[in-house]
Order: C-alpha cells, then sequence, then structure tokens
C-alpha cells in the first residue's frame, strides 16, 4: 500500500505512523476517476455530451496534482481507433500519454465543465453525504484551489472559514489571511453563484482577527420573560438567546424533583440543580452543560448510598440529614449528569436560581469534590469587536425570515432581527467575525451561502502564506 503524502500541510510530520499507528484498520475504496465518474465508453456518456477531437468536444478541468493548474480533458469516441486511439478520456495537452481514465479526482477537490458545444448536460452522480468533520485546503501564497463544497449541505461562508481560522493580513502564516484593503493583501474566496462568480475577503478593518476560541450561542424557542409560549409571528428576542460562561457559575447543590421542580413528589426521575452566578433566572427551553459533578454514589431508594467495587448498599438512614453522621459513606464517583441537558423548568426560590433537567439524580452531590461548573453557550476568546450571528432553521422552513444579530466582546447579545415561524422549534446561530466582505458590494456578508454542490476558488493572494488545512463547521452537529 503506497500513501500520497504530496498534500499535507507545511510542517505536517511526514512519518505515516503519527497518522496511522500499527495495527490501524481502515477501508480501502476505488478513487474517484475521471472514467468512474463521467464515463469510460462513449455509451455511458450523458445526453448532449460532445465526444471527438478536442476541437470540437467539450472538456472537462483538472487539477494536475503535480504540475499545479487545471488541464482540460475529452472524450474521443471510436472514430480514431484505426489509428489506435480507443475510445476514453484524454489530455488536450498531451493526446501521446493515451488514454487516461483513471485520473483521479481528489475527495476535496472540483472540476470545471466546459459545455464548448450546444445542449445541456446532465451528470448523475451516487454517493453518500459526509457527516464527519471535514478541514479545507490553504494552499501556499500565490497558489489556488478549485474545491467543493465540503459537506454536500448549504453553508454559509462564516461556517466555511469561521472565525478561529482567520488571521490579519500578516498573522498566521497557516490561517486565512485578511486583507489589508489599502494594499489588496489577503486572501480572496470566490463562490459560483448560479453561473456567477463572486469575490469575497474578509475586511480586517471591520471584523475580529484574532480569535482563538468562537463565540457559541445558545437558543430556545421564543418564550415570554416568564418562560411561557407566546403568540404568532413567533420571533425571537433577547430572551431567547445567552451566553452565560463565566467561571463563577459553579453548582451549588443538587436535589430529586419531578418535571416541575417539586421535591415533595414520588416522581424523583427529574434533577433540580441549583445555580451560583446565574445572570437570569428564565432559561427554561436553553442546553445546559455540567461538568466535574461528582458525589457519593446513589442506590436505588435515591437516599442511600453504595460501594461502586461491591455495588453493597453502605448507609442506611430514613432522612438526607442523618448521613452526615453515618459511619461509611458511598464511593465517591463522576456523575451521569455530567453532559449537555435541555432545561424543562427553571426559577428561583430558597436555595436560589434553579433549573430542572429530564435526568435521574445518580449521586448524592458533593460540591467540595473537583469543580462542579455549569455553562449556557460558550463565550469566546479573543474578539476585539463585535461579532455578528445568524440564525438557521428551526422556522419549520416556512420562512425565510431568520433572526440575527451581535454579540458583543463580553458576550452580550443585541438582536437585530427577530425572524418568525419558531413556534415548535429553536434555531441554530452561525457566528461569524464580522468582516465578510463582497467585491465591489457594500455591508457585510457573512452569511453568504455557498450551495451543496457548488464550487468554490480559493486565493492566497497574502504574503508568505503556507500550506495548511483549516476546519469548517459542520452543519450537521
Amino acid at each position: 500500500l503506497n500513501l500520497d503524502l504530496s498534500r499535507l500541510g507545511t510542517g505536517e510530520s511526514t512519518n505515516v505512523s503519527n497518522y496511522f499507528p500499527n495495527g490501524t484498520q481502515v477501508e480501502i475504496v476505488p478513487a474517484a476517476t475521471l472514467g468512474s465518474l463521467f464515463g469510460k465508453l462513449l455509451s455511458e456518456l450523458p445526453l448532449n455530451w460532445s465526444s471527438g477531437l478536442p476541437t470540437a468536444a467539450d472538456w472537462i478541468y483538472i487539477w494536475d496534482v503535480i504540475y499545479g493548474g487545471y488541464k482540460p480533458y475529452f472524450f474521443l469516441g471510436t472514430s480514431h481507433e484505426s489509428y489506435n486511439y480507443g475510445q476514453g478520456w484524454y489530455s488536450k495537452d498531451s493526446t501521446s500519454a493515451g488514454i487516461l481514465n483513471h485520473t483521479v479526482i481528489y475527495p476535496d477537490e472540483a472540476f470545471i465543465i466546459a459545455k464548448r458545444t450546444a445542449g445541456d448536460v446532465t451528470f448523475e452522480f451516487e454517493g453518500q453525504i459526509e457527516t464527519s468533520d471535514k478541514k479545507l485546503l490553504l494552499p501556499e501564497s500565490g497558489n489556488q484551489i478549485l474545491a467543493k463544497n465540503p459537506y454536500g449541505a448549504d453553508l454559509m461562508i462564516a461556517e466555511l472559514i469561521p472565525s478561529n481560522a482567520i488571521t490579519s493580513h500578516d498573522g498566521n502564516a497557516s490561517l486565512f489571511r485578511a486583507m489589508e484593503t489599502s494594499t489588496d493583501e489577503g486572501d480572496i474566496i470566490t463562490l459560483l453563484n448560479g453561473n456567477v462568480w463572486e469575490q469575497f475577503y474578509y475586511d480586517e478593518s471591520y471584523g475580529n482577527t484574532g480569535v482563538t476560541k468562537s463565540h457559541i450561542l445558545a437558543t430556545r424557542r421564543p418564550l415570554d420573560g416568564s418562560d411561557n409560549n407566546i403568540s404568532a409571528p413567533f420571533t425571537m428576542d433577547g430572551d431567547d438567546f445567552l451566553i452565560d460562561d463565566d467561571s463563577a457559575n459553579a453548582v451549588s447543590s443538587i436535589v430529586s424533583s419531578d418535571s416541575n421542580g417539586q421535591t415533595d413528589q414520588n416522581d424523583t426521575s427529574y434533577s433540580k440543580i441549583y445555580l451560583n452566578g446565574a445572570s437570569r433566572s428564565n432559561i427554561k427551553g436553553f442546553t445546559i452543560s455540567l461538568e466535574g459533578i461528582q458525589g457519593y454514589l446513589l442506590a436505588e431508594d435515591g437516599l442511600n448510598e453504595l460501594n461502586a467495587t461491591t455495588e453493597n448498599q453502605v448507609t442506611s438512614v430514613s432522612a438526607f440529614s442523618d448521613l452526615a453522621s453515618s459511619a461509611s459513606r458511598g464511593s465517591i464517583v463522576d456523575s451521569k449528569l455530567n453532559g449537555s441537558f435541555e432545561i424543562i423548568k427553571s426559577g428561583s426560590d430558597g436555595g436560589g436560581t434553579f433549573v430542572v433537567v429530564n435526568k435521574q439524580r445518580d449521586v448524592n452531590f458533593k460540591s467540595d469534590e473537583g469543580s462542579p461548573i455549569w455553562r449556557i453557550g460558550v463565550k469566546g476568546i479573543g474578539y476585539s469587536t463585535d461579532a455578528n450571528f445568524y440564525c438557521i432553521g428551526g422556522n419549520n422552513g416556512t420562512t425565510d425570515s431568520n433572526a440575527s444579530g451581535i454579540i458583543s466582546t463580553a458576550g452580550a447579545v443585541t438582536v437585530s432581527s427577530g425572524g418568525a415561524g419558531y413556534q415548535f422549534y429553536y434555531p441554530h446561530a452561525i457566528v461569524s467575525g464580522g468582516g465578510w466582505r463582497k467585491l465591489g458590494a457594500a455591508g457585510a456578508k457573512d452569511n453568504e451561502i455557498l450551495g451543496a454542490s457548488s464550487g468554490l476558488l480559493l486565493q492566497r493572494n497574502s504574503l508568505s502564506g503556507t500550506k495548511a488545512y483549516i476546519e469548517s463547521l459542520n452543519p450537521f452537529e
């Protein structure tokens, strides 16, 4: 098995064992080639595709991985078989190389179809949409790459190249470089919109260029200030967005409850969690993340405690207050409450601000064990100016009126447009650094869409940029 290492980024190790340790099992699948994608016989070509000599044929351009640049290929039918030229794909620039049906089209690369003769043509390809995380190749300075949408789903430009992958025009050489508009030094991305190529750049005078961790904006479906349902047109407001991520966000106590937070009921399949540092108490519908929750392992009665090794009950009390005087206590373990949960009830009472989640308490919480914390959303690092956010989904496809707004460097949210149609579901918020602009047009273009099957041309116009890979945001997560 020969591995092609030519596409590794600058500075990446060429030691194969770094990527495939001994014992790694891999599935080998056929590479996509000119022949496998477009046909190897004249009868396999689609309707209206013109074959023959290059002067009269349609062409397909493929990136030359050895010499760089896009090279045209044409399909020669049966008319020249008597001259020892069989039917198949040939290089326009080197027909003597023979049939090149085996020319590989790499998974992240696009191809160009030059329909040079009359009539529309339709190609049909079989495959599956990849949902795992993908990376986008940044070529070295002075070069460009024609690529395809990495996910096969509509992407905002702010998802394709997220904020933490952008630097100033003379910043990190392995990131996408913003443009210094007085010198036009900076990288450019060109998106195909229908049959028109449109150029975009990131203006460093408007947007953030030092982000090392991106904001993650939490959302919920619209509720009023008391967490009650609202009426049509079901628009979002400031209560429906939140970043509450602070070092003071500690978990103070956890008790069993019913879905309404009542603790004196027979139903104890829910957990009522009290929060220190919460900026507000009306947070029903948001997703809360809990970390570092530890405590004494609970028995099935929800009161007494177990030894985790023997699974034997080690306490025998009838009231929680009696546990402190027990001769022995249960094993201290990580709770299954560590994770992310939708808040189904929130409010405040004598114990402070609380949330209720649909997860049964499995430990007698020990607040002095570890660092039990909570967060809603994530406050990013490295922002020097406001970021923009744009909502997608959540309105059941019934409207294109999507919510949008800005996030301050401190994580405060201002809604510019509340959108509409969010009756049953919450949207997903895409956060951008705020600097995306379209050549020849005014205003922010952070929400420009790259179609599911569209191509893009990435040009490294900045100085000293190195070959590298940046990770796009995954629209399926």
